[in-house]
């Protein structure tokens, strides 16, 4: 990975606290997201698991919502997999979408329901929704079922218990948004066919890169003193699209705290806004560069260069008779866009890779996880709660007269 930054200021005054925190982070005291990269139970179970619903089913259906889901889809979308479907909304159309999708193939579909707590709405909701529509067809759901959840009492162990489903242990120091190095995600990697050892490997070799981090965190730094309104993290590839949208989840839930661990008011965190590509130069690129809004930006890429994917006679005169690599121009996409950002005084750095493989999706989770936590430590946040997510789920309930 190489990190280019067009230099528009970092922060002296942080520096040595970061680097504090940084090593404990990662050596000292470091949180069960970086425990877990060096525990061998963790990674012999993701694959047991994952080579056991492999060897059994030819879909999945994943039931799981927020940091139970959004790694899982990351990977998935990594692979441009169709192997796995989703349901992580209790959305009735997207319910019924995914039924006639697997309503003929039930008995090689397995359903894999994860959750934290196993306490959830959402989740014990489609549960009850989905055993009825395959009690329906004479198929028995339990039997079709595996939980990864905490080993602790909760519906859902309770659940594994009556009906002989397997339990898939969560660790119980790893947070529900920084789980995917867990059973979470790497039971899904397993079955979608990565190499366990080479995300593991990507994930450690983010410690031998504390001065980049140290640098892109010292970055960011500046930006919330200045109380910049937007961070910006835009792919160019669409392998990353889901990756966006777990590194959104990663983000807001750690850092959109309003008061700091003694309870005095929280600096402002730019709001994180995922772009993809060309899709975006083409949707919101007006605004990113010209709305009042003070933005932090960060672009992504894989140069590999696909040599088979290309022209070399072109038949529209566009091309002016020259042939391309559709990475290089793609890749003629970002740095315009990069140069663009830099004409209009916006910070941005480009975080370039070799190649999207296995290595190097480990290497990004860990990196960002890593960077949250630093900057959450940093501004006095504890990056690793979400206290205001609990009051929306306590009225809902309210709602249902279900508490």
């Amino acid at each position: 990975m190489v990190l280019k930054s067009n230099g528009l200021g970092q922060s002296e005054k942080a520096a040595d606290n970061l680097q504090t925190l940084f090593d404990q982070v990662t050596s000292t005291n470091k949180p069960g997201f970086v425990r877990i990269l060096t525990d061998e139970k963790n990674w012999s179970e993701s694959k047991k698991w994952g080579e056991t619903l492999k060897s059994k089913y030819k879909q999945l259906v994943l039931i799981g919502i927020g940091g139970s889901s959004m790694g899982a889809r990351a990977l998935a979308n990594y692979r441009y997999s169709d192997e796995i479907l989703f349901l992580d909304n209790i959305d009735a159309s997207e319910i019924n979408h995914v039924w006639n999708k697997i309503k003929a193939n039930l008995n090689t579909t397995g359903f894999l329901i994860i959750s934290k707590s196993g306490e959830s709405l959402e989740i014990t909701s489609l549960i009850e929704v989905l055993q009825k529509m395959c009690a329906s067809v004479q198929v028995d759901f339990f039997k079709q079922c595996f939980i990864i959840s905490e080993n602790k009492k909760s519906i859902l162990t309770e659940l594994s218990l009556a009906k002989n489903i397997p339990l898939i242990e969560m660790p119980q120091d790893v947070g529900g948004r920084f789980s995917v190095l867990t059973p979470v995600g790497m039971v899904i990697a397993q079955y979608l066919g990565y190499d366990l050892e080479q995300i593991r490997r990507g994930g450690l070799s983010v410690l031998d890169k504390k001065s980049e981090l140290l640098q892109l965190a010292s970055e960011l730094i500046v930006q919330i003193q200045k109380k910049a309104d937007l961070f910006i993290f835009w792919s160019y590839s669409s392998q990353m699209r889901w990756f966006n949208q777990w590194l959104s989840q990663l983000w807001a839930e750690s850092l959109g705290k309003t008061k700091t661990l003694n309870q005095k008011p929280a600096v402002k965190i730019p709001w994180i806004v995922p772009m993809t590509g060309c899709s975006d130069q083409h949707s919101i690129y007006q605004h990113v560069l010209e709305s009042e809004q003070s933005k932090y930006v960060i672009l992504t890429q894989s140069l590999e260069a696909f040599p088979e994917i290309s022209f070399q006679k072109p038949n529209l005169a566009f091309y002016k008779d020259r042939g391309f690599k559709i990475t290089d121009i793609l890749s003629a996409q970002r740095t315009g866009t990069a140069k663009a950002l830099a004409e209009y005084k916006i910070p941005v750095t480009e975080m370039l890779f070799d190649k999207y493989d296995d290595h190097a999706i480990g290497f990004m989770f860990v990196w960002f996880e890593v960077l949250t936590a630093v900057l959450g430590h940093h501004l006095q946040i504890n990056p690793f709660d979400q206290p205001a997510v609990a009051l929306g789920k306590r009225l809902a309930l309210e709602n249902l007269e279900l508490n």
